[in-house]
């Protein structure tokens, strides 16, 4: 009996650890999971493409993985980055966030999030032009949008998690800004006066 209560125990200890940790990508949580983790379920990271598409170069920074339906950047802790961050309690190679971009156009409506859990607001400058942005501090998670459709999803480790190295993530909420275009003012008022 005693065998079976241990059991159990272990069963549902296992169960809420898997239940607290579900904002992360695959498995894979920032703050949590390692580059070995990383490359235990994705391989080691592939090089850039050579046609010149993509600026990206494999590091100890960051890995980058072109997938059938997204592209996926990890960052790692580095021991610059623990130095200008002030941060040597994280070790180096701890997943620190994850940039999920889909191929596809997915509705926010897919992703199927509670969005009474996050702040909304619009990233965009100049604003009204159909993005928005959605961040859970809590949780570590950020979605931005495009007229209701997910251009970027990120993940950067749940607050409680965060408590270790504070100056990793300041801001979150800049995740998902967007500067469109640059308007001259002179020139637009000009155009508004024609009109």
């Amino acid at each position: 009996m005693r065998n079976l209560t241990s059991i159990t125990t272990l069963l549902l200890f296992s169960l809420i650890q898997g239940a607290t940790h579900h904002n992360g990508w695959r498995g894979i949580v920032p703050l949590h999971s390692t580059r070995a983790d990383v490359e235990k379920l994705l391989g080691p990271p592939p090089p850039a493409p050579k046609d010149g598409s993509m600026l990206y170069t494999p590091g100890k920074a960051g890995s980058r993985y072109f997938l059938d339906d997204e592209d996926v950047t990890i960052a790692f802790m580095t021991d610059e980055l623990a130095a200008r961050k002030n941060c040597f309690s994280l070790p180096v190679d701890l997943v620190i966030g994850i940039q999920v971009l889909p191929k596809s156009r997915t509705l926010l409506s897919d992703v199927r999030i509670d969005e009474s859990k996050f702040i909304t607001f619009d990233p965009s400058t100049p604003a009204g032009i159909g993005y928005k942005a959605y961040v859970n501090d809590k949780d570590g998670v950020f979605i931005c949008t495009h007229e209701g459709k997910v251009n970027e999803i990120g993940y950067y480790g749940e607050a409680r998690d965060r408590q270790i190295c504070p100056t990793l993530n300041p801001d979150p909420k800049r995740a998902c800004n967007i500067l469109i275009g640059f308007v001259n003012t002179e020139d637009q008022r000009k155009k508004e006066k024609s009109d």
